[in-house]
């Protein structure tokens, strides 16, 4: 888990917002992260906890976390890989 993401996490706790699905983008090398720049996560960096377990109810309406690169560099092509990794414990 990224130090960024530590730190968030330590300040949603203060909030008492730990019930989430957290978001991290980064670079896969030290070149990807220097041409992506600063990166906001919109409406928050995460996904709330209500919308989990989907249960398949009409209406429901999928969760969304939009990733905003605020000044990446215009030579550089951004590819995106999803990489969801859930782990459950009872």
């Amino acid at each position: 888990m990224p130090a960024d993401l530590k730190e968030h996490i330590r300040q949603e706790e203060k909030a008492n917002r730990l019930d989430t699905v957290w978001v991290s983008c980064a670079g896969e090398n030290p070149a990807d992260v220097e041409n992506m720049g600063a990166i906001q996560y919109i409406p928050r960096r995460g996904f709330p906890g209500y919308y989990f377990p989907f249960k398949n109810t009409q209406g429901y309406l999928s969760p969304l976390v939009a990733v905003f690169f605020e000044k990446p560099k215009c030579t550089y092509t951004l590819n995106f890989v999803f990489n969801i990794n859930i782990i459950c414990s009872k």
